[in-house]
């Protein structure tokens, strides 16, 4: 398991206890200050199977293929770049692996002078994007089967008039890489050749036969 933004490494400690002394929750964070303290926590529980390291959600120091699991509780919206981001959680996902997320995204795209603003950014503000922005980036990531868990309004304070929402999303590193190109288009039937309907009909209700094993 992997947690981007661990900050004092709470869920990463909780995780490390359900994982058992067999699996490894790791945390990552962006300043050397919380990860010290994290491996301080870590260390008074006793948490062997508990790391912590320094690094970048758009860089993150681990080998691909590492994790089962990887989350993160509202840090994706200070990233920037969140299509590097999420292209990083794929990429340290094992087959099959699953991302889940809480984050906060916005009924309508940010206007542009809150975007800008400092206070909006540290505020969770700025950094938003809409719902359906959000699943486009984890599908351009390579992320399939995408879908809201919870969902609930949230009070948007200072002076930035900008309607938000609490969302946990979770989605799937597919098992199997579809291949990349389809040799019909749009693909026939209900068997997918291509990444692109490979997604499409993944999320179709009933689960049809893909033409991979997943």
């Amino acid at each position: 398991m992997v947690d981007l933004g661990s900050g004092a490494g709470l869920d990463v400690l909780r995780a490390a206890r359900a994982v058992g002394p067999h699996g490894h929750a790791v945390g990552v964070d962006l300043t050397q200050e919380m990860v010290a303290l994290a491996r301080r926590n870590a260390a008074a529980l006793g948490a062997a199977n508990a790391r912590f390291v320094v690094g970048e959600l758009e860089a993150l120091p681990l080998p691909d293929g590492f994790a089962d699991v990887v989350v993160s509780n509202c840090v994706v919206n200070l990233v920037p770049d969140k299509a590097q981001a999420f292209r990083e959680a794929h990429r340290v996902l094992r087959p099959g692996g699953r991302l889940v997320v809480s984050d906060v995204v916005a009924h309508r795209a940010v206007p542009p002078g809150v975007r800008e603003d400092p206070q909006a950014w540290s505020a969770c503000v700025a950094g938003a994007v809409s719902l359906p922005e959000y699943f486009r980036l984890l599908a351009e990531a390579g992320f399939h089967a995408a879908e809201v868990l919870e969902e609930s309004q949230v009070e948007c304070g200072g002076p930035w008039r900008v309607s938000l929402r609490s969302v946990t999303l979770r989605a799937r590193k597919p098992s199997v890489r579809p291949p990349s190109a389809c040799p019909r288009d749009p693909c026939a039937g209900r068997t997918a050749r291509c990444s692109r309907c490979y997604n499409r009909l993944d999320a179709a209700p009933g689960r049809p036969n893909h033409g991979l094993p997943v």
